[in-house]
Order: C-alpha cells, then sequence, then structure tokens
C-alpha cells in the first residue's frame, strides 16, 4: 500500500494528514510551530514527530510513504537541507519535499479553484499573496515581521502592542511605573497579557516571537464592537487587507488563514471592497492540500481527485447576498440580518449551485479495492466487505470529541424541556426514525422528546417517495409541524452531507435559535458548513460506488446510537451499566426487567418478580426500595429529588 503524507507548518501550529491510497482513509495530526525560519533544530524536531505520529496512526511503513511540507522558510535552501537531513535520520523516510508554505498554498487553491487563474491571500500568523496568472506562478509580501506581512494576525498583534505602549507614554505612565488608568474593556487585557508594569513590559516585548504577537490579534476582534482601541486597531488592518486585495487582477481570489473569516466578515460590513467581494471564496486549508498533491507527485502517482474529494471546505456562505451586508451600522446586526434572510427565504428551484458537486465527495469515488467486485466470488465479496467495514469505528475514533460536544449539547436541551429531532432522507432518515423509536422502550423516554422525520413521511419508510429528499421546503414544513423551539437539537443526517430536505431543515432551526448536529460521511459536505457542531467521519469510498448504506449507514448507525446513549446516560437513565429506565411493556420486557433486579440486587430471579410488582413495574424503584428500605412512597420522591439518577439517591441514604 501506497501512503502520502501532507504538512502545512505555520507560526503558531502545524498540521498534518496520511492518506492510504488504496482506500482513501486518511488520519490528521496538529502540533506547535514549526517555522524554519524562527528555529530549524526545534522546527525539524516538530515535524519529524508528526510524521512519526502519522505512520503510526495508519500502521505504514516508511518506505512505503512520501512527504511533502510547505512550511515558512522552506525557500531557504540551507535551511531546507538541514531540515531533510536531520527529518531523514529521525523518521527513515526516503521521500521528502519541502517547499515554502505559499508554494503548497498556491498548489492547493488551483487544485480547488473553480478557475485556472487564480489569487490566494493567506492572513495568518503571517501573510502572503500568491498568484497564478496566465500558468505563470508569482508571489508578493511574506517579507516577514515587522517589516511585513501587512495584513496577518502578527501585524495586528503589533499595532495593538504599539497603541498600548503610545497610551503608557501620553500618561506619562513609564514614569510612575504604573498603568494608566483607562476604561477601555481591551486595554485591561493588554495589561493582564503584556505587564503592569515598564519592567513585565520590557521583559514581554524582549522576549516576544511573532507568534506572541499574533497570539493578541482575536482580542481585536472579540472587543470590537466595546473598544475605542480595538476599532483603531482593527480600522488599520482592514486596510492593509484591502491594499492586498485592490491590486488582484486574477477572476478569483481565495482567502485563507486564520484571521479569513473575521476579516471577511468585517471587510464586508464595512464596505471596503464592494467591487472584490464576489471575487472572493474562503478555503480552510490550501496548503494542506497542496502539500498532498506534492506528495503524490514525489512518486509519479498522478490521483488529484482523490486527495480533493476528501480535501477541504470551501465556503462561501459569506459572500452570500452581500449586498445586503454594506452600510450596515454594525457588524452584528449586518450578520444577523444575512443569516435571517438565507433560513427564511429558500428557493422552490431545485438548484444544486449551492451543493457540493457530486464529484467532490468520497462516497461517490470508487473504491481501489473493489474495482474486481463483478468477478469475485462470494467468500471475496464476505471478506471484502468485512475489511472495509473494519474501517469504520477507526474512523468514528477521529470524530469522538465532535460527538461527545454533540452529547453534551443535547443533554442539555433534554434537560430544559427541548426535544432531540433526527432528520433525514432514505438510509440516513430511516436510521434516525430506528433510533428514535428505540429511546421510549429502552429508556422510558416521552415519545415526543426524541422524534426522528424522514423525507416522505411514514409511507418513505417502506417504499421509496420520489423527490421527497430534493425539497428545501419540505424539510422546514416538518419542523414547522412540529412547532419547532430554540430549547430543541436538530441533528441532521446525511451520508452526502447535500440532502437539500436536510439543508432547509437545519437552516430554519438555526433561524430559531436551535443548536444544530450535522452527521455526514463526506468531509467536503455542504450541511457541515450550516451545523454548529459537524460530525463528519471519513470512511474512504464504499465496497460499491455510492450505495451509502453500506460503510456510511454503519457508521450513521454507530453514531446515533452514541448520541441517544449518551445523552441518556447523562440524565440518569442508567445504573451501572444496566438499563434501570427500561419500560416493562412486554413479557420480554419484564424478563428483561426482572432480570436486571436480580443483578442489580444480588437476589433471585423469583424475588426479582416480588420487587417489580410491589414497585409497580418501575425498576428504578424496586431497586431502590429494596437496597434503601424506602416505601414506595418515599423512595419516589428520594428519586424524584436527585433528578432521576439512581447512583445519586442511593449514595445519599
Amino acid at each position: 500500500m501506497k501512503f502520502i503524507i501532507g504538512i502545512d507548518g505555520g507560526g503558531t501550529k502545524t498540521v498534518g494528514q496520511i492518506v492510504n491510497l488504496s482506500n482513501s482513509q486518511r488520519f490528521d495530526a496538529t502540533t506547535g510551530p514549526s517555522s524554519l525560519s524562527q528555529d530549524v533544530e526545534k522546527a525539524s524536531e516538530t515535524l519529524s514527530q508528526l510524521i512519526t505520529d502519522l505512520i503510526q496512526q495508519a500502521n505504514a511503513q516508511n518506505d512505503n510513504v512520501s512527504v511533502a511540507i510547505g512550511v515558512a522558510g522552506g525557500g531557504n535552501s540551507s535551511l531546507v537541507r538541514r531540515c531533510q537531513e536531520l527529518i531523514i535520520n529521525e523518521t527513515g523516510i526516503s521521500q521528502l519535499a519541502i517547499v515554502e508554505d505559499c508554494e503548497t498554498a498556491l498548489l492547493g487553491a488551483k487544485g480547488a479553484s473553480l478557475n485556472d487563474d487564480v489569487a490566494l491571500v493567506t492572513l495568518g500568523t503571517g501573510s502572503f499573496v500568491a498568484t497564478s496568472l496566465d500558468n505563470k506562478s508569482s508571489y508578493s509580501g511574506g517579507w516577514g515581521f515587522p517589516v511585513g506581512d501587512e495584513g496577518s494576525g502578527a501585524k495586528l498583534g503589533f499595532y495593538l502592542v504599539n497603541h498600548y505602549l503610545k497610551m503608557w507614554d501620553a500618561s506619562q505612565a513609564a514614569a510612575t511605573d504604573k498603568p494608566p488608568q483607562n476604561q477601555d474593556p481591551l486595554y485591561s487585557q493588554l495589561v493582564t497579557k503584556l505587564g503592569a508594569n515598564k519592567d513585565e513590559i520590557l521583559h514581554w516585548l524582549s522576549s516576544a516571537s511573532q507568534s506572541d504577537f499574533s497570539s493578541l490579534a482575536p482580542l481585536a476582534f472579540e472587543f470590537f464592537t466595546s473598544s475605542k482601541l480595538a476599532k483603531a486597531v482593527l480600522n488599520k488592518h482592514l486596510q492593509d487587507v484591502v491594499e492586498l486585495l485592490s491590486s488582484i487582477k486574477s477572476p478569483e481570489i481565495i482567502l485563507t488563514g486564520g484571521l479569513a473569516n473575521n476579516t471577511l466578515e468585517h471587510l464586508i460590513a464595512a464596505d471596503l471592497i464592494p467591487n472584490i467581494t464576489k471575487r472572493i471564496r474562503i478555503i480552510k486549508s490550501p496548503s494542506l492540500l497542496g502539500a498532498l498533491l506534492m506528495a503524490e507527485s514525489i512518486d509519479g502517482i498522478v490521483n488529484d481527485d482523490r486527495v480533493i474529494n476528501d480535501g477541504l471546505v470551501i465556503n462561501d456562505d459569506l459572500v452570500k447576498n452581500n449586498d445586503s451586508l454594506a452600510g450596515n451600522n454594525t457588524l452584528a446586526d449586518s450578520v444577523q440580518e444575512d443569516r435571517s434572510q438565507e433560513a427564511t427565504t429558500q428557493s422552490t428551484q431545485k438548484n444544486d449551485a449551492n451543493l457540493t458537486p457530486l464529484d467532490k465527495l468520497v462516497s461517490e469515488q470508487r473504491n481501489p479495492a473493489s474495482t474486481h467486485l463483478d468477478i469475485m466470488n462470494s467468500q471475496q465479496i464476505v471478506s471484502l466487505m468485512n475489511e472495509q467495514d473494519m474501517l469504520v469505528p477507526q474512523a468514528i475514533e477521529t470524530v469522538s470529541a465532535s460527538i461527545a460536544e454533540a452529547i453534551d449539547t443535547i443533554t442539555h436541551s433534554l434537560n430544559n424541556n427541548g426535544r432531540l429531532i433526527y432528520m433525514g432522507a432514505g438510509t440516513s432518515g430511516r436510521l434516525g426514525v430506528l433510533d428514535a423509536v428505540e429511546c421510549p422502550p429502552t429508556f422510558s423516554t416521552n415519545p415526543n422528546s426524541v422524534i426522528g422525520l424522514l423525507a416522505g413521511g411514514e409511507g418513505a419508510m417502506f417504499k421509496a417517495v420520489e423527490g421527497a429528499e430534493d425539497s428545501v421546503e419540505l424539510g422546514q414544513q416538518d419542523l414547522v409541524n412540529l412547532n419547532l423551539t430554540a430549547a430543541d437539537v436538530v441533528v441532521g443526517i446525511a451520508a452526502s452531507g447535500r440532502t437539500p430536505y436536510v439543508i432547509g431543515g437545519l437552516n430554519y432551526a438555526k433561524s430559531l435559535g436551535c443548536q444544530t448536529i450535522s452527521v455526514t460521511c463526506n468531509p467536503v459536505a455542504t450541511i457541515n458548513d450550516i451545523a454548529d457542531i459537524p460530525i463528519a467521519v471519513n470512511l474512504g469510498p464504499e465496497v460499491l460506488s455510492g450505495s451509502t448504506r453500506l460503510k456510511a449507514g454503519s457508521a450513521q448507525k454507530m453514531i446515533l446510537n452514541m448520541l441517544s446513549t449518551g445523552t441518556m446516560v447523562q440524565l440518569g437513565k442508567c445504573y451501572e451499566n444496566l438499563m434501570v429506565d427500561v419500560k416493562a411493556s412486554n413479557h420480554k420486557l419484564v424478563k428483561r426487567a426482572c432480570r436486571i433486579i436480580e443483578q442489580a440486587c444480588d437476589v433471585s430471579f423469583e424475588y426479582a418478580e416480588h420487587l417489580l410488582n410491589d414497585a409497580q413495574y418501575n425498576v428504578k424503584l424496586a431497586i431502590l426500595m429494596h437496597k434503601s428500605g424506602l416505601s414506595r412512597g418515599h423512595a419516589t420522591q428520594h428519586l424524584a429529588n436527585h433528578n432521576g439518577f439512581l447512583r445519586r439517591a442511593l449514595e445519599s441514604k
């Protein structure tokens, strides 16, 4: 098997990804700064460890891995030679390319661009402009901090520090060695970060790196509406970026970097780039994508689609309806107006213009492992499918943090009289309905607490309803019919991540202030950009191309199991690992309830039946009454006092 590693090295953090070219499975890792120009020895150590970690995650062999790194300082040949020497000695890899990060960034931008001619503007710790025009590449800026890098986080931080020092001088605070009195909320933050006396400030200035200056940049955005200081420095930053953008002739401008989103929002709100806005798109990490493309070419393997399809989120939401943003008094008003317009003016046309193209979806690609599926015998088919299915839990582990965040969000909603609402179409929707209907008997939930919506209604559970999933309006209307409120959580399930029914529902939910979650099997998916918590598990292509009832369906079922079970555990629906809120509504469940009591109380099955009967078929009460000696009435009240948590009720006795 052949593997490629792409690495985007920066002054603040370093991101890497390894891709198995045989099945498109990939793993990610993030570590600290790795700028060669700042410290080549330390950067090489950081990069070596990252490469080693990625190889171990993918169970790859060093001699089957090609690595490409785009990193600050990668244009300095002596630094590159030293870095290559250290990495090769440490990791044992032999196929390694190290270039300037602007080179990989432009390569990635071209790979994801809609045009042959494109300009890339990076607004991160540093800044630069890279242009591909008439098949010629050119680079400007990027001279480094502090003499250059206008529009960067470091330069914005520099402006903040400069203003802070001027305020010291203006108040003659330096002479008294005390911070000047100032009511500006941002100023107090700078006192904390830079120092409250001259010695502390001088110490910070003497040791501050480019990354340290850049770390101050988010404060300007955070305090923009309440701080005159923030407005002053941010306006200077915006003018720097306007100068960068105004000189670009390319038909498409791609923004990237940690400051890209916030900067573009402020530029649009202030109407500073009315003639440029429609040419701008934001791409998450073009340097990483470019590094992967470069790594493929090292070994002569050129298959850009495989890399790009799983590549990076392309988000042009900010430039939609940009006319409504111009001239508004505050950024908050303009953004809110834009969002409400998007959510309430959905077109009735089946227009794919705003959906991720099918040819960009990993679930629609061909799986190299199954190209001979049509001539395999039954045993070979079973073995292949089983091998592919084993990738599912590994892939889910990579998004476990997002799943845990979703569980906490759903728990908060249900604790505050909200509801969990799944919605999807086809297999995705049926899995949501399945999870929802299993909650009442398993956890004694109110049937209206967890709800599954399926495009096309109940009839679509047993027979495909053509066209139902294509309606944005139907997704919104189904939620309207439920009297959706801001207390509810809506989970949009779509293997492709582009189902209009789900998109319509999520947009409507967001317009009401609901928390939204997406479950998809495509990293590049429309609903990932909509949801507050995107859960995008990367499984690689299906054995049968495009048949998302296979690995994608398995992954969705597993994730929904985690969401509902994790939430119910947090709500006190289990004791130890026992299903103590089971609803004993039929003969099988009565027997299960007795077995649970038998195990929890260490009594015979017959006595467990007696306890269940005394507790009027409430398993929790039966256990509490037996272990505490309380009567049914007192046990009921005691359990209620502890919000239904059996362990808490028992431990308080």
